[in-house]
């Protein structure tokens, strides 16, 4: 499904019935808005939303049962909320939460159309995020002799380098690969896996704790080399 056609799916939680019409209207005249809900009170709100996926909330601030600040503390889901309310003081509060807008009532519709803007880029983002992930590999194949090793990613503890050969060392397994390092760095998302040293090559996820002259890997010691420092201290943290 390309971005251009992608729903946002769309859940709106209003309870004055005039309000919630004009929403409804607004919403109804974008293609990317799919509202597939629509609730007066809060109450059955939240159990929907615990219970399903949606892309996007609007939400009343001030509704007959709680707040949607209260709202949303219950549903304790992150979802991208455009909040409505007459009182924007009201739009301090909002800060906390995951908010894409805070608009006043009665809604201009101008300043709808940029909320509704910033809605579809931050779905956009999202799908690009999880698109990136999706192409990640969760399992990788090692030659191993004549056969072919399908180890799991998230297994592995560290990769050794001994010449044309690399040792994987796994959660209750280790193979001896007959690659070269940099054969098998071309195999591994850069994502996940980093050079620490002309000999090893470390999973990141798997780091317990590092300083400037090695890593805890598991239960092993692994030494860092001195021209990688810099870079290591700088994919840990910014865990990329």
């Amino acid at each position: 499904m390309s971005e251009g056609d992608c729903k946002i799916k769309t859940v709106l939680v209003e309870n004055d019935e005039s309000a919630q019409l004009a929403a409804r209207e607004l919403i109804s005249g974008y293609s990317r808005l799919e509202l597939v809900k629509v609730f007066s009170c809060a109450k059955e709100a939240i159990q929907y939303l615990k219970e399903n996926t949606v892309d996007l909330l609007f939400l009343a601030v001030n509704l007959p049962d709680v707040t949607a600040f209260q709202l949303l503390d219950k549903v304790k889901i992150p979802y991208p909320v455009i909040f409505t309310s007459a009182d924007v003081k009201q739009a301090f509060h909002s800060f906390k939460y995951n908010v894409v807008d805070f608009l006043k009532k009665p809604i201009n519709p101008d300043r709808f159309d940029k909320a509704i803007n910033r809605a579809v880029e931050l779905s956009t983002l999202q799908n690009q995020i999880q698109d990136q992930n999706s192409e990640i590999p969760k399992m990788i194949e090692f030659p191993v002799g004549t056969c072919q090793v399908p180890v799991e990613l998230d297994r592995i503890l560290f990769l050794q380098s001994f010449g044309n050969y690399v040792k994987v060392s796994a959660d209750n397994q280790t193979l001896v690969v007959s690659l070269s390092t940099q054969k098998v760095m071309e195999m591994l998302p850069a994502s996940q896996f980093i050079r620490v040293h002309r000999s090893f090559i470390v999973n990141k996820d798997r780091v317990i704790s590092y300083n400037s002259k090695e890593l805890i890997v598991g239960r092993n010691t692994i030494p860092i080399g001195i021209s990688f420092w810099q870079s290591i201290k700088e994919k840990l943290e910014q865990g990329t």
